[in-house]
C-alpha cells in the first residue's frame, strides 16, 4: 500500500490483507458505493452530535454504530455485510461522497490530533462502518493506543517508512504482519488531499496473486524463511527490531 494521503483517519479492526510485492500486477475489484447528496447532507447532520472517540471512547462506538446503520441506504449495508461475509467479492470498498465536519482544522505537523476539533463527523462516519465489519482496536505503541489515527506528513520525518513519512513509499504489505494479533480490515477518510493532487493508495488482492503461483512456491513462501521487520516507529518505541 503507498500512503501519500496529506491528511486521513486510519482504524484496525478484527475480521482482506493488503498484499504482496510481485512482478506481476493484478487489478482486483473495487467496489464503489455513491452516497447521494440528500443522504450525505442526512448523514452529517445526525452524525454532528458524536461524542469524542478520544475521550468518550465507549460512548463513541455506540453512537456511531447505532447511527450509521439506521441512516445509511439498505443497499449500502448490504455491501458492507457481503464483503464481510463473501471471500469472493474483492479485495476493498470505496465510499464516496461521505460527510466531512464543518471548519476543518489545518493539517498537524506533529501527527497528533487536534484537540480543538468541534466535531467528529468524520471519525462517526469511519467507525460506524467499521463496526459493521467488526471490532474497532488500536495498539499501545502508535498514537498513544488511540483507535483513529490522524495520518500526515510530520516535518522532519519525510524519509521515514512509517505512517510519519511522506517522501519514501510503503510497499505492499501486509498490515502488521509481525504481530500475531492483525487486523482483518482497514478502514480509512480522507479529509484533505495533496496539494498537487498526485496522492495515490494502491490495493493488491492476495488471492489474485495465489492462482498465478505454483503449490510448490507457495509452501516456500509459507516456509519459516522470511523476516519482516518492523516500521521506523515501532523500532523507534521498543528500542529494537522485533
Amino acid at each position: 500500500m503507498k500512503k501519500i494521503l496529506s491528511n486521513a483517519l486510519r482504524t484496525s479492526f478484527r475480521r482482506a490483507y493488503l498484499g504482496s510485492l510481485t512482478n506481476s500486477v493484478y487489478y482486483p475489484t473495487i467496489y464503489t458505493f455513491l452516497i447521494n447528496d440528500e443522504k450525505r447532507k442526512q448523514l452529517k447532520s445526525v452524525l454532528l452530535s458524536a461524542p469524542s472517540p478520544y475521550t468518550k471512547r465507549e460512548e463513541h462506538l455506540l453512537f456511531s454504530y447505532q447511527k450509521v446503520v439506521s441512516e445509511l441506504p439498505l443497499d449500502a449495508i448490504a455491501l458492507l455485510r457481503s464483503f464481510k461475509t463473501n471471500p469472493n467479492i474483492g479485495s476493498a470498498l470505496l465510499f464516496k461522497n461521505l460527510p466531512l465536519d464543518d471548519g476543518l482544522p489545518n493539517t498537524p505537523f506533529d501527527g497528533k490530533r487536534v484537540v480543538c476539533k468541534k466535531s467528529f463527523v468524520s471519525e462517526a462516519c469511519l467507525t460506524g462502518f467499521s463496526q459493521v465489519l467488526g471490532d474497532v482496536y488500536g495498539y499501545t505503541h502508535e498514537k498513544e493506543g488511540e483507535i483513529i489515527h490522524n495520518i500526515c506528513p510530520i516535518k522532519n520525518q519525510e524519509e521515514s517508512i512509517s505512517n510519519e513519512g511522506s517522501k519514501q513509499q510503503l510497499h505492499f504489505h501486509t498490515e502488521n504482519a509481525y504481530f500475531e494479533f492483525r487486523p482483518d480490515y482497514l478502514s480509512f477518510y480522507c479529509l484533505r488531499p495533496d496539494h498537487e493532487r498526485n496522492a495515490i493508495f494502491s490495493v493488491i488482492d492476495v488471492s489474485e496473486l495465489l492462482r498465478g503461483l505454483s503449490e510448490a512456491e507457495i509452501e516456500t513462501l509459507k516456509a519459516p524463511l522470511f523476516r519482516v521487520p518492523t516500521p521506523d516507529l515501532l523500532t523507534k518505541a521498543y528500542r529494537k527490531v522485533l
